[in-house]
């Protein structure tokens, strides 16, 4: 009888115990949680306020990791060392990328005439919504293959959150509709997809953590002026010092906005309403 009692106890911690998985940034969990609900214990590498282009995992993090069936990857620099180093250390650990798929757009440089900084190709494909129902999908299609169990519930909620993003990016058009054309000034070039999808330019700073030179630094305190640009974006992840001194030279403010934002949704659509009363 007790050994009955001992199987069933166990049988039911089995059947409604979560699948771990783990990802890179916190807007890919939100992503997770629409599509697959309850269902996952979901581990997340980079912790907020953190840069995912320079961020290294802590031991706590390794042993979250090697409790998980799939890594979700999606292209930020961090993985470009970090992916082979996981697969080395925990061989049955499935990565998938789900940037697959997602036609990548070039970061634009400070510095026009660097032949080094034109070929990097842009990572932050999370922040434009029509681009995440190409990496939701891909996550759902391992899921499928890994919990088929689940396939309905995925499959229900991938159509309930693509039907969510198409209104999230009618919503932000919506926002923007009288500012096509305009540019923006942001500290790290982060909102190049977002820019693209809503006829914006975006004119950054720095890029891949290279600070301008002076000369570029004097050029884009002349394009600002030039535009009339009465603001800096600037991400929580970097010092607003660079930020700040060229406020003081275009008499405008710093305004902090959040890339990696747990709050996804509520964060573009915040940064869209900036852009709306800040674009002259």
């Amino acid at each position: 009888m007790k050994k009955n009692l001992i199987f069933f106890i166990f049988l039911g911690v089995s059947l409604f115990a979560k699948q771990s998985i783990s990802v890179s940034i916190l807007p890919q969990k939100y992503f997770l949680e629409q599509i697959a609900e309850n269902t996952l214990d979901i581990n997340v590498l980079v912790p907020p306020g953190a840069s995912p282009a320079t961020y290294e995992p802590k031991p706590r993090q390794m042993e979250e990791l090697e409790k998980s069936d799939i890594y979700f990857a999606i292209g930020v620099p961090f993985e470009r060392v970090w992916l082979k180093k996981f697969k080395e250390i925990f061989p049955k650990l499935q990565i998938v990328k789900t940037q697959e798929g997602v036609e990548k757009i070039a970061m634009k440089s400070h510095n026009p005439h660097s032949h080094d900084d034109k070929k990097i190709l842009d990572p932050h494909i999370w922040l434009d919504p029509i681009l995440v129902k190409i990496q939701a999908k891909n996550m759902v299609k391992a899921l499928i293959k890994k919990y088929p169990q689940n396939k309905a519930l995925y499959e229900k909620n991938l159509n309930a959150f693509n039907k969510k993003l198409d209104n999230l990016d009618a919503k932000i058009k919506n926002i923007l509709k009288n500012k096509q054309g305009k540019t923006f000034l942001v500290y790290h070039p982060s909102w190049g997809y977002f820019a693209k999808r809503y006829g914006l330019n975006q004119q950054a700073i720095e890029i891949e953590g290279k600070k301008p030179r002076s000369k570029d630094l004097q050029k884009i305190i002349n394009e600002a002026k030039e535009k009339n640009i009465p603001s800096i974006l600037v991400q929580r992840q970097f010092s607003q010092k660079s930020a700040k001194v060229i406020a003081s030279q275009i008499n405008g403010k710093v305004i902090s906005i959040d890339q990696l934002s747990p709050k996804w949704e509520e964060e573009l659509i915040r940064t869209a309403k900036i852009l709306e009363k800040t674009l002259k």
